[in-house]
């Protein structure tokens, strides 16, 4: 049973700071040392420090959840209440429009965490862009990528069609089938390459952004390649929180395996949708990206010794020892 059915049951502006390697990170060394008292320890906190502050990039459909997992890393935001579920500051669902203004910039070291401004994005998705944009962040970039085409049928039942023309609207889960699925597709397609390598940003969606090319994808996976310091898989949650732990330290929370932004559509047995609606469409330019990141993730398992076994028996009871101890 994967954790998040069994946990059911059992119940920054950052955009102008220079992001340095070298600046010293010892009190969160000390701090991982004195939870694990390791050589393992130790050699988290090393690449930790060399990934400071992370950027989160958020593309739409992509785990609005591991904002918990950023905010309960140690120092990262010091300020934030204990126990903190990020889906309290956004009770009505709209996580975009208070994460980096009111969540990362209050609560969180920006030493330790980006936040982005509205010149990056929408305070929340926020855009790669041009070359020397994107050497800002290289190498502490983070996130979670999906499955193209999952991703443009969460996106058209969570009523993103309003960014189309459609009627659908921000947050609320609306959607009123003013678009079907095969026209909405093309239409929201490329997102992952569009948010990699586009300068700025304009409205989301193929309808208002650039032509998504070949060349245009091959550079964003190129950029996950080399960019990303940790790379999940949406479906591969728990695995993806158990990768980041063991990449980085810092102790798990029930909270992060935690859905906050659970679809309300139909999926098939598997936890899918069902692709046939999109009666034959492929989003083959985010195909690219999505191949190198499944790639690279993993890659990581491997290197990091990261299965469904040692995820259980370590990250999952140490979450459920804190919901026992809270």
């Amino acid at each position: 049973m994967a954790f998040t059915a069994w946990l059911s049951l059992v119940v920054c502006s950052a955009a102008s700071r220079v992001f340095d390697e070298t600046e010293p990170v010892d009190l969160l060394q000390r701090t991982l040392q004195l939870d694990g008292g390791s050589e393992g320890a130790a050699a988290q906190a090393e690449r930790l420090r060399k990934v400071l502050p992370m950027a989160w990039i958020h593309v739409p459909k992509c785990g609005t959840s591991f904002a918990n997992t950023l905010v309960g890393m140690p120092h990262f935001c010091p300020d934030a209440p204990e126990n903190y579920d990020v889906e309290s500051s956004a009770p009505d669902g709209c996580l975009f429009r208070v994460f980096a203004p009111n969540v990362c910039k209050s609560f969180c070291d920006q030493n330790y965490l980006h936040c982005w401004n509205g010149k990056d994005g929408n305070n929340y998705h926020a855009f790669v862009g041009n070359e020397s944009q994107y050497l800002k962040v290289k190498g502490h970039m983070v996130g979670l990528f999906r499955q193209p085409e999952q991703r443009l049928l969460s996106a058209y039942y969570d009523g993103h069609d309003w960014i189309n023309g459609g009627n659908g609207t921000r947050c609320d889960k609306s959607h009123t089938g003013e678009l079907s699925v095969p026209d909405f597709a093309p239409l929201f397609a490329g997102s992952m390459t569009y948010q990699l390598t586009y300068p700025q940003p304009v409205h989301w969606g193929a309808k208002y952004g650039p032509t998504i090319t070949r060349s245009l994808a091959l550079e964003a996976a190129k950029r996950v390649k080399e960019g990303f310091a940790y790379v999940g898989l949406t479906e591969e949650w728990d695995l993806s929180i158990c990768l980041f732990h063991a990449m980085f330290g810092g102790a798990c929370h029930s909270s992060e395996f935690r859905n906050v932004r659970p679809g309300e559509h139909e999926k098939e047995s598997d936890g899918e949708y069902d692709t046939s609606v999109l009666e034959g469409f492929q989003d083959e330019m985010d195909g690219l990206v999505y191949a190198e990141a499944v790639r690279i993730f993993h890659k990581n398992l491997a290197l990091y010794n990261v299965s469904a076994q040692s995820c259980r028996a370590g990250c999952w009871q140490e979450a459920i020892k804190g919901l026992h101890d809270a």
